[in-house]
């Protein structure tokens, strides 16, 4: 099982106080992790592996609370199998998959 760590780091030490914040079930999107935890301000987003493993968004607030699943890939023409960091602009989300499209090559 994967797990997010957050910690609270201070100028004296680099890390005072670590604590597990959400662990994934197997198939949850964030399950099997995939790319760096990124942030909007409010929430940190990530991918992981998720049902099938082909792939999923997750969500978590930044006090460790309010775990969501944002979107579960299909392995459709929408892509699957996500990689690399989430990158927040706006309200939206954007992110690159390995596979699928139209010619599987990825979206």
């Amino acid at each position: 099982m994967a797990t997010i760590l957050l910690a609270s780091i201070s100028s004296a030490t680099i890390a005072s106080r670590v604590e597990v914040v959400h662990e994934f079930l197997p198939f949850q999107p964030g399950s099997n992790p995939r790319s760096p935890l990124t942030s909007d301000g409010d929430k940190l987003y990530g991918v992981g592996g998720g049902p099938g493993n082909v792939g999923g968004i997750y969500a978590i607030d930044l006090a460790g609370l309010g775990y969501s699943e944002i979107y579960t890939f299909s392995g459709s023409l929408l892509g699957l199998n996500p990689i690399g960091q989430i990158i927040p602009v706006g309200s939206r989300l954007y992110g690159v998959t390995r596979f699928g499209g139209a010619n599987n090559l990825g979206t």
